[in-house]
């Protein structure tokens, strides 16, 4: 599994476990950490980005902070309950 594989794979399974909240790419980093992983919140950034090009994930903005945070929509539910969970 290549850097960037692993990386969606990780986001994939954090944004399943927080649905339906949304979450920050800072979030998800900051858990990767604490879990041991070297990810950047700018490469877990790009992978929620093409997850949502994928139609896995959606991504709003928040109106208080400007900040983007990123939750599974349907099709990415389904996808973790046939592939990961």
């Amino acid at each position: 599994m290549t850097r960037e594989q692993s990386i969606r794979h990780e986001c994939l399974l954090q944004l399943y476990g927080a649905r339906p909240l949304a979450l920050t790419p800072a979030h998800v980093a900051r858990v990767c950490k604490r879990q041991g992983d070297d990810f950047l919140a700018l490469e877990i950034e790009a992978e929620l980005v093409f997850l949502k090009d994928q139609g896995f994930a959606e991504e709003r903005t928040d109106a208080g902070t400007g900040e983007s945070r990123f939750r599974l929509n349907s099709a990415g539910v389904i996808h973790c309950e046939k592939e990961i969970a």
